[in-house]
């Protein structure tokens, strides 16, 4: 069985909630890296909610933040379809 990573996530109104990575990346060698998690919520149609920011490290520990620009979401979304798909690439 493989081993959860979870982290503490602070929300706009200041309060905590673990949640569960799925997925650290960088798009690029020396680009910025990408988190993928979730708190284990369910939709409408019953699939696994799942969230995306860009993943800072500080001295403090990291920083989430919003995904920068449309080109940005479109290169996080190509890596979601390739793990999905279980390409190795």
């Amino acid at each position: 069985m493989e081993e959860k990573h979870m982290i503490d996530v602070v929300k706009a109104d200041g309060s905590t909630q673990e949640a569960e990575v799925l997925l650290l990346f960088k798009l690029e060698e020396t680009g910025p890296q990408y988190i993928i998690y979730t708190f284990n919520e369910v939709d409408v149609n019953a699939l696994l909610k799942v969230y995306t920011s860009l993943f800072k490290e500080t001295d403090t520990g990291f920083v989430l933040e919003d995904v920068p620009s449309e080109d940005a979401w479109m290169q996080v979304k190509e890596v979601m379809r390739k793990v999905i798909n279980g390409d190795k690439e």
